[in-house]
């Protein structure tokens, strides 16, 4: 089966959905309110449940991706489309593999979530370093995401994967360590580890074509996270980004605990091939091709 947003889903066929566009945020490695604005634009509850009743009932669905930038930014919003599809006994699992912001959780919230199908979350950890959370204008605090995390482990069974970036501007490397005793700390069951990316549009791009860093006209042949493209300013060269994300990942995944948990989420041999060319890419041994790497 295709693999959508993510690798291990839970169920096929999948659909993704959107429930609002938009993001008030400002954190500077992001483009989203490029693309989508920083007003919340919401479509109303009851709409996006009949849009999900159709695609099961009609399609056959088991799977609805949220793909919403804040899907969980206002709790009575989110509340009443769980409660909707509890009311209407609609059957499928969904998660948010485009990330939530954890400070919009409690646990009121996330119990409902995981009643109405919730399985799996994204979140937006990108550093363990307050220095490195502020430099990315953030507006969370490692200890708050910390305690959301365990949160989300002690309230429910939903599958959390922690999102990282590694070399932001500025970023050294006492601030990986940081970042790397925090994902080895929390109760997350997978990680997705990334360089930094400068994209156009984003407060930190604009800052570093005035620090003469970059290029005012994009190259956009350079804007990828692999091999001979990756951004380097500062301490941390190329060879380092790539190695700290190499070793978080190493460290993180060869766990029994998370190895087991992983093959129980596996649920098709074509699934299970995929990861394993996967995780051996991460630890650096065997090279992608860039298509393959667009589609992991």
């Amino acid at each position: 089966p295709h693999l959508s947003h993510g690798l291990l889903n839970r169920a096929y066929p999948i659909a993704p959905i959107f429930s609002t566009r938009g993001c008030p945020f400002n954190c500077s490695f992001c483009s989203s309110h490029f693309n989508m604005g920083n007003a919340i634009r919401k479509r109303t509850p009851s709409k996006v449940v009949d849009e999900i009743e159709f695609l099961v009932k009609e399609y056959g669905v088991r799977e609805v991706h949220f793909e919403d930038d804040n899907f969980t930014f206002y709790k009575d919003f989110t509340a009443e489309i769980c409660q909707l599809i509890i009311d209407r006994d609609i059957h499928f699992s969904w998660a948010c593999p485009n990330g939530v912001r954890l400070d919009s959780l409690d646990a009121e919230l996330l119990k409902l979530m995981e009643r109405s199908g919730c399985y799996s979350l994204a979140l937006g950890i990108e550093s363990g370093s307050d220095r490195v959370l502020k430099l990315m204008k953030k507006g969370n605090s490692a200890e708050n995401m910390r305690q959301k995390i365990k949160l989300i482990h002690e309230t429910t069974k939903i599958r959390m994967t922690g999102f990282i970036i590694v070399g932001f501007p500025g970023e050294t490397e006492d601030d990986l360590k940081k970042t790397e005793k925090m994902v080895l700390e929390v109760p997350l069951h997978r990680i997705a580890a990334g360089p930094f990316i400068p994209l156009p549009g984003t407060k930190i791009y604009e800052d570093l074509v005035k620090e003469k860093k970059l290029p005012e006209k994009c190259d956009w042949s350079k804007l990828s996270p692999y091999d001979e493209n990756v951004f380097s300013s500062g301490s941390l060269t190329r060879e380092k980004i790539l190695g700290a994300v190499n070793r978080i990942h190493i460290k993180f995944y060869l766990r029994p605990k998370i190895i087991w948990g992983i093959l129980s989420e596996i649920n098709s041999f074509e699934q299970f091939k995929i990861s394993l060319k996967l995780l051996f890419y991460w630890f650096g041994f065997v090279k992608m091709k860039k298509q393959e790497k667009l589609n992991a």
